[in-house]
């Protein structure tokens, strides 16, 4: 390997930031069903429209690479394994990016007190303001914390925050 190439390759590695995305998965159909929520695929430019879409370490958005969480057909309490890999896949991510816009986002909150311990650049994003006061704690373990009008808003003010560091 000539040394424009490996200097290349290590810029373009630099470059690469592996963002775990935090926030809620599942949510009712209104017809005693969980559906998975679609906001991940909006930021990442995934279509979901099949039963068999997945975020995967190759999907990217520009630089920021999806570094989870794995999102399974038994996503929640009927997977036994499910806070152990979400924690393996947040100890490889650079950073950490949450979307809070209900109160009942357990395993998140797990997640960015797992990034903070792991000192990883945390970007709470709150759906409200309501919701921000109702997480202060978590709003105090964050490096920035906004309230947006959606995922995608919120995203796109991650990037620019990122891009400045």
């Amino acid at each position: 390997m000539s040394i424009t190439t490996l200097t290349m390759a290590r810029a373009t590695e630099a470059l690469i930031e592996r963002v775990y995305v935090a926030g809620p998965v599942l949510s009712g159909n209104g017809k005693g069903s969980l559906e998975v929520l679609t906001w991940r695929c909006e930021i990442f430019g995934v279509r979901p429209d099949s039963e068999f879409w997945e975020l995967t370490a190759n999907t990217h958005a520009g630089r920021f690479y999806y570094a989870g969480p794995t999102i399974s057909a038994c996503h929640g309490a009927s997977d036994p394994g499910l806070a152990q890999s979400c924690l393996r896949e947040l100890a490889l991510a650079d950073s950490l990016f949450a979307w809070i816009d209900r109160v009942d986002t357990a395993g998140s909150l797990v997640e960015i007190g797992a990034a903070s311990v792991q000192h990883k650049p945390i970007f709470l994003a709150f759906s409200n303001r309501s919701i921000a006061d109702y997480f202060y704690f978590i709003e105090q373990l964050a490096d920035i914390a906004v309230i947006a009008r959606s995922a995608p808003a919120a995203w796109k003010l991650f990037t620019h925050w990122r891009a400045a560091e």
